[in-house]
């Protein structure tokens, strides 16, 4: 066992550590998809602010940290491999 993580609420280890590294790139490919449509919805009946202040509230909780998450992940595993 390496770690527990709350977010998963299981332990992540050299069995199951594809699964979470799947599971953190699935969420920066649902919040791409979602920024996207949510970007192509405001672009339909013209800006407005509030939308898009929303939508960088929403990039900045959930986007960077996953994407920050992702990125160490896969730092760890090339630091480990070589």
């Amino acid at each position: 066992m390496d770690h527990h993580c709350v977010w998963t609420n299981r332990c992540i280890g050299i069995r199951n550590y594809k699964a979470f590294l799947l599971y953190l790139v699935y969420l920066i490919i649902g919040g791409t998809q979602y920024t996207y449509f949510f970007i192509d919805y405001l672009s339909g009946d013209g800006p407005d602010y509030l939308q898009w202040f929303i939508l960088k509230v929403i990039f900045v909780v959930h986007g960077i940290p996953c994407i920050i998450v992702t990125a160490y992940s896969y730092f760890l595993i090339y630091t480990h491999l070589n």
